[in-house]
């Protein structure tokens, strides 16, 4: 079932800032878990759009209870779910045992 979400983007020492943005989520979310949420492409020229981690600020939102929620609500996009850190393993500088 899906359920509607707050969450906030993080600045560039990645604390939230800035206002709650309104999401849809079919994953299990707490508050304070980082979730992947697609965002517009900063170029027509990039392959895919962009991925940002942002950080689920309210869970279990209810309609009503969001302001404007009949004007947007078409528009409410899905997180992609819980986010994932990357591991990059650099194969050249691995040690290997004889």
């Amino acid at each position: 079932m899906q359920k509607l979400i707050y969450c906030k983007f993080l600045d560039h020492e990645g604390s939230p800032r800035g206002r709650n943005y309104t999401y849809l989520s079919d994953t299990e979310v707490q508050v304070g878990d980082f979730v992947e949420v697609e965002v517009a492409r900063e170029a027509s020229s990039d392959p895919e759009p962009k991925r940002k981690k942002v950080v689920v600020t309210k869970t279990d939102l209810k309609p009503e209870n969001i302001h404007g929620y009949e004007t947007f609500k078409d528009k409410i996009k899905k997180i992609k779910g819980l986010w994932k850190d990357e591991v990059i393993t650099d194969e050249a500088n691995t040690d290997q045992m004889d």
